[in-house]
């Protein structure tokens, strides 16, 4: 992520233990999870190479149109791809859940929130000390750069947020059963996402948080 007058220096060495040490090298775990040979080998190899030649050429045809086309499509991208690795690391933990599809919908309600809203009151808020990937990555056209979105994710966050403790305490009141795995997940998202966007606005303080909060857990999925 781009820093721009963070209260906190966001320098070399952070960088490479936070973005290559963590957030880089998750990514490339799933690497691991490639059968060992034969066909199923081959037929991961062709997918993945497929998708990654594809990429690169939407991605160079989106760079000669505008450089600033590109970097805001990926960093949209990237907004996409860590909501939705939080929504699976809590779907993941809450299959063992002994409660029917509303207890589904809230979790995945509360997810979402605590990714939203914080992103919807940074569009809010633009220009930020840091960015996403570049400066200016970000664009708030209307409604977006009015406040009122934010405010009304916000408060729907919150309704959610009380709704979701509420469930859980009654969860565990008639069966003394608790997920820690996932609540520990969605309570780590909601703090993450808060602290470093809302509350501090500081690269180094976002992405301390969010990498490993996401990143450690995913190798140690793949490890398992």
């Amino acid at each position: 992520m781009a820093q721009r007058g963070s209260p906190h220096e966001f320098d070399l060495r952070w960088w490479l233990a936070l973005v290559v040490g963590i957030d880089v090298a998750h990514v490339y775990a799933t690497l691991f999870r490639l059968p060992p040979s034969g066909e199923g080998r081959r037929r991961f190899l062709l997918l993945l190479t497929s998708c990654a030649i594809g990429c690169w050429a939407v991605g160079a045809l989106l760079y000669a149109a505008s450089s600033a086309s590109f970097w805001t499509a990926l960093a949209y991208l990237a907004v996409f791809h860590f909501v939705r690795q939080q929504y699976g690391f809590a779907m993941i933990y809450a299959r063992g859940d002994r409660t029917g599809a509303w207890s589904r919908r809230l979790d995945k309600a509360v997810v979402y929130g605590a990714c939203l809203y914080p992103l919807a009151d940074w569009h809010a808020h633009l220009p930020r000390r840091f960015d996403w990937l570049i400066e200016g990555d970000f664009i708030a056209p209307w409604p977006l750069a009015s406040p009122w979105p934010s405010r009304f994710l916000g408060a729907a966050y919150l309704g959610a947020l009380v709704a979701y403790v509420g469930k859980e305490t009654l969860v565990w009141l008639r069966s003394r059963f608790f997920n820690w795995p996932k609540n520990l997940l969605i309570a780590g998202t909601a703090a993450s996402w808060y602290v470093g966007i809302v509350a501090f606005d500081g690269d180094l303080e976002f992405t301390l948080t969010n990498v490993v909060a996401h990143g450690v857990p995913y190798m140690a999925l793949v490890w398992f």
